[in-house]
């Protein structure tokens, strides 16, 4: 409520004659009886007073100091950042690492979200992933999009319960695509071959960013790396370039792989919350430089393998290979050239857009 000036009140003042001294202001018509009320008075300079007032035998007045966290001295988020509330960002794949960017993201200013997975959190998830014990049982994507809105008060997120290359419905598929579609950034988080065909078709056809990283199983490094319109070449290209680099290279220690764990020589080492969220933190950086540098990047290539401990070309931990992708940048009207395996991989992608087409033209009938 504001009132002229606050000097007029005292702290010591009963609930009586508080409400003698604002007269018609007074904001109940009823007695307050034992109910508890609280009431903040704002003066024409600005300044705040809080009261929780309590009607009873012993009437009684206690005063709040006020916390302003709004000035400019509360400022915590680089200025170029301002423009990311503008932004909206595809996320599929809320595992370990997409659910870690997802967060730091809507941290660093990030308020528009597309999150895509198919999956259920389960208790042996919290090993890795940013969720905890009460997203147990929910879907990943509602769960990370409830974390989100806690984190980012106002959040605009909407959620997909699905595979982006997986046997989904084709009117469904066509859906998800066009909703990634509007975005301006997309993040692969899925490590699945796959999804990034889908999801570099996609990012291609509509000029949009994209990034994209995996953990080495053993959590012995990673990779990151992305592909921005007109600036690189496309998702595609760039895999392509860095699969003719890595071949260059000798070849990793002989060993058994899983998604996270590597065994070789009778031992097994397992990738870490700590590998994840290194890689975690490398690509919202990464992404954070795509939306907002442009042309002013700080990033001279558009690929990095990052080492998180001394193996295979990694010669300790911090150890980073630069991935110069400048060569695989093809014409505008190229083709990229795909494998069998990557044409079937956009059967979905294009029954899904044949259905969309199906469907404007009879609604046009």
């Amino acid at each position: 409520m504001l009132v002229d000036n606050l000097s007029d009140f005292d702290v010591s003042m009963s609930v009586g004659l508080l409400k003698s001294a604002m007269g018609s202001a007074w904001p109940w018509n009823e007695d307050l009886g034992d109910n508890l009320r609280y009431l903040i008075l704002r003066d024409i300079s600005g300044a705040v007073l809080a009261y929780r007032l309590h009607e009873g035998a012993e009437p009684d007045i206690w005063s709040y100091h006020v916390l302003d966290f709004i000035g400019p001295e509360n400022q915590r988020l680089p200025l170029e950042f301002k423009t990311l509330s503008n932004v909206r960002v595809a996320i599929i794949g809320l595992g370990s690492l997409g659910s870690k960017v997802a967060v730091s993201l809507a941290r660093a200013g990030v308020r528009n979200f597309v999150l895509v997975d198919e999956d259920i959190f389960a208790p042996h998830n919290l090993v890795r992933n940013e969720l905890n014990w009460l997203d147990v049982g929910f879907a990943k994507v509602a769960a990370v999009a409830r974390e989100l809105k806690l984190v980012a008060i106002g959040a605009d997120v909407k959620t997909y319960t699905a595979s982006v290359a997986g046997q989904e419905n084709s009117k469904f598929a066509g859906e998800i695509y066009d909703e990634v579609a509007t975005c301006n950034l997309v993040i692969d988080a899925t490590a699945n071959s796959k999804a990034f065909v889908v999801l570099a078709a996609i990012t291609k056809r509509n000029d949009i960013s994209m990034v994209w990283g995996e953990v080495f199983a053993g959590g012995v490094g990673a990779m990151m790396a992305r592909s921005r319109p007109c600036l690189d070449a496309d998702a595609l290209a760039v895999r392509s370039h860095i699969y003719g680099v890595l071949a260059t290279m000798p070849p990793v220690p002989n060993g058994r792989s899983t998604e996270y764990a590597h065994e070789a020589g009778g031992e097994v080492r397992v990738a870490s919350d700590a590998d994840v969220s290194a890689l975690a933190a490398a690509m919202t950086q990464f992404t954070l430089d795509t939306l907002c540098a442009g042309e002013a990047t700080v990033y001279p290539v558009a690929a990095y393998l990052l080492g998180y401990r001394k193996y295979w070309e990694f010669k300790g931990p911090f150890d980073t290979i630069p991935i110069d992708c400048t060569s695989a940048r093809r014409p505008k009207d190229a083709r990229e050239s795909l494998t069998e395996i990557e044409e079937s991989d956009l059967v979905p992608l294009r029954e899904a857009m044949e259905a969309d087409t199906h469907a404007a033209h009879n609604s046009a009938k």
